[in-house]
């Protein structure tokens, strides 16, 4: 969408100069909601990118986790997750769609309440390792878990779509804390 007034930039070029083609391969995307393909954790993984290298969905599934799942059944990364991903809990359908978008190493990358089915074990470790692969990339974060806060610099509050805080994360979680933001507040 253009926006309504002024401009939205991506490395100093205007959005409306970007071929969406192009920019869309510039963005990871996760969604909270994203239901899995009846087919193989293989054939949900590389969805999109089947030209990726063996290799590369190893190494994504090794840091999102989705290793373990290939790892615990006798089929592998050919392991059934069934209509809808079905066969999977929560956290791991979850795990396995940032491993996809992961997978072919946008240098933007949306996150909708990534972990929010992931147990407090699977969400440290994915969290500790995304912490490193996002060093040098744009997450754009949206949870209710204070603990993911972690991977962000920057964080933005909104309140029945309004933005109510913006600013570095400790300042705003201070204003948080202190009631200074949100209807309290006002």
């Amino acid at each position: 969408y253009s926006p309504d007034e002024g401009q939205i930039l991506l490395d100093d070029l205007d959005l409306r100069q970007l071929d969406v083609a192009d920019l869309r391969h510039q963005i990871g995307y996760v969604s909270h909601d994203l239901p899995l393909l009846a087919g193989s954790l293989r054939d949900n993984l590389t969805l999109g990118a089947r030209y990726v290298s063996d290799a590369r969905m190893l190494e994504v599934a090794e840091l999102t986790g989705v290793n373990e799942l290939a790892r615990q059944h006798p089929q592998g990364f050919d392991r059934p997750v069934g209509e809808r991903g079905q066969l999977l809990s929560g956290g791991q359908r979850q795990a396995v769609l940032i491993a996809r978008a992961m997978l072919l190493d946008p240098p933007i990358l949306v996150l909708d309440e990534p972990t929010s089915a992931m147990d407090n074990s699977s969400e440290d470790a994915l969290r500790s390792k995304l912490m490193s692969w996002a060093e040098d990339k744009t997450v754009l974060l949206i949870t209710h878990r204070m603990s993911m806060l972690s991977l962000v610099e920057r964080l933005i509050v909104m309140d029945n779509g309004h933005i109510v805080a913006d600013g570095p994360k400790e300042t705003v979680i201070d204003a948080l804390r202190k009631g200074r933001v949100g209807p309290a507040a006002g």
